[in-house]
């Protein structure tokens, strides 16, 4: 039996790491950019939510319900579609408060209030304080 001896030649292997090794590494950290973007994108969300939510919401405007026995009988009914057509409009709204409608804007302490709020629990406690600042 004959034994041949070659010298290994390696240029397989080394085309094949020259090759997919910046494929992987680009894959990986596009993986990891994403992740990354995307808790950073969900943290804003939850701030932003916090923050409108917070806001005191405007109050409807609300009338005096109808008077009991307003349209009882049928000549009360006939004498209030004919009489006027605004009666039961001015009937509602007779006891009307005029409510404050603005609302306080909110200012750059909530936002950061609420983004600090956020960061410090445990869904977004990953997530770079100076990036999401």
């Amino acid at each position: 039996m004959a034994t041949i001896v070659q010298p290994y030649n390696d240029w397989r292997e080394q085309a094949a790491v020259n090759i997919l090794g910046p494929i992987i590494t680009g894959l990986l950290q596009r993986h990891w950019q994403n992740e990354d973007n995307r808790k950073n994108n969900a943290l804003v969300a939850k701030t932003l939510a916090d923050v409108q939510n917070a806001q005191p919401s405007t109050g409807l405007l609300t009338g005096q319900p109808e008077p009991e026995g307003y349209n009882a009988n049928g000549w009360a009914s006939a004498f209030h579609q004919t009489d006027r057509p605004l009666a039961q409009y001015d009937i509602g709204t007779t006891g009307l408060v005029p409510v404050q409608s603005l609302q306080k804007a909110p200012t750059i302490t909530d936002y950061l209030d609420a983004l600090n709020r956020n960061i410090g629990t445990k869904r977004f406690g990953m997530v770079n304080h100076q990036a999401a600042m």
